[in-house]
């Protein structure tokens, strides 16, 4: 199935990416049972001792909600997404998510808040993890060698996404 959906997620286009990503996010983080803290505590070395990351994690709510430019949210939608779709934990509720997935917003130049992008890197990051979706449920308490390859190569995009 890994093969398949990292097909599929390099075959959106742009705003489909942001917007399936958002979607993803909010399903994730309604299900999730893992406190934020938790999470947190369990980010990779490697991610969680940059200072990208620390600053990250200082945001206020006004800065989470400043929206990334539009080439920057499909950059970072389409890497996080790929990282998702190589995890075994992750895979199967992205590729729900993209079955079931809906465009009910025909907007043009979708746009990613920052408070997602960070969001979704420490789940992308982090080895604590357990959500609750419907049928599906995430139990992550490791990175495989393709999530981590491809969370190390788009770590510094991601990052840099970050308002500093």
């Amino acid at each position: 199935m890994s093969d398949q959906l990292i097909k599929r997620v390099q075959q959106l286009d742009d705003p489909m990416a942001i917007r399936l990503l958002e979607q993803f996010s909010g399903r994730v983080f309604e299900g999730m049972e893992t406190p934020v803290s938790e999470m947190v505590d369990g980010v990779i070395p490697e991610v969680k001792n940059t200072a990208f990351f620390q600053h990250a994690l200082s945001l206020s709510e006004a800065e989470q909600s400043r929206p990334l430019p539009v080439q920057q949210s499909a950059e970072i939608a389409r890497a996080l997404l790929l990282i998702f779709a190589q995890d075994p934990a992750m895979a199967p509720a992205l590729g729900q998510a993209l079955d079931e997935y809906q465009d009910d917003q025909l907007m043009v130049g979708t746009i990613l808040a920052t408070g997602v992008a960070v969001s979704m890197i420490i789940v992308a990051a982090t080895t604590r993890l357990k959500v609750k979706m419907a049928n599906v449920e995430i139990v992550k308490d490791a990175l495989s060698e393709g999530q981590q390859k491809t969370l190390f190569e788009a770590l510094p995009k991601l990052l840099s996404a970050i308002p500093a």
